[in-house]
C-alpha cells in the first residue's frame, strides 16, 4: 500500500517542539492547542501550489486583458464596438472555463474527487 501524500501537512510551532523529538508534523491544523497561542505552519504541496500559481496568472491575464479594453472604450469616448463586445464575450468563455476547472481541482484538493 503507497502512502498518501496529504494537499497541506503543518508544522508545530517552535514554542510547542519537544527537546528530544524536536517539531512535530500533522495532516491536520493546529491538532493540539498552543501555551503561547500560536498555530501550526501550513504547507502546501508544490504540484497544488504550482496549480494555484498558474491559476493566479491566468486570472492577471483575463483582468489585465479586461482592463484595457474597458480603457480604450473610456478613452476613446466612443460606443462599444463590436470587436470589443465579441472580446469581452471570449473573456467571459476564458473566466468561465477557469473557474469550473478551479471548483473540479478544488474537489480534488478537497478529497471529493471520484476514486474511479
Amino acid at each position: 500500500m503507497s502512502a498518501i501524500d496529504h494537499d497541506y501537512i503543518y508544522l508545530q510551532p517552535p514554542c510547542c517542539a519537544d527537546e528530544d523529538v524536536g517539531r512535530l508534523w500533522c495532516e491536520d491544523p493546529d491538532p493540539t492547542d498552543c501555551d503561547d497561542g500560536k498555530h501550526w505552519t501550513k504547507y502546501v504541496r508544490s504540484d497544488i501550489y504550482e496549480a494555484m500559481r498558474r491559476r493566479v496568472a491566468e486570472l492577471n491575464s483575463i483582468c489585465g486583458r479586461f482592463s484595457n479594453i474597458a480603457y480604450n472604450i473610456h478613452q476613446l469616448d466612443r460606443p462599444v464596438s463590436q470587436s470589443d463586445k465579441q472580446a469581452l464575450k471570449d473573456l467571459q468563455v476564458e473566466y468561465d472555463e477557469l473557474q469550473r476547472a478551479n471548483q473540479i481541482e478544488g474537489g480534488k484538493s478537497n478529497g471529493e474527487a471520484s476514486n474511479g
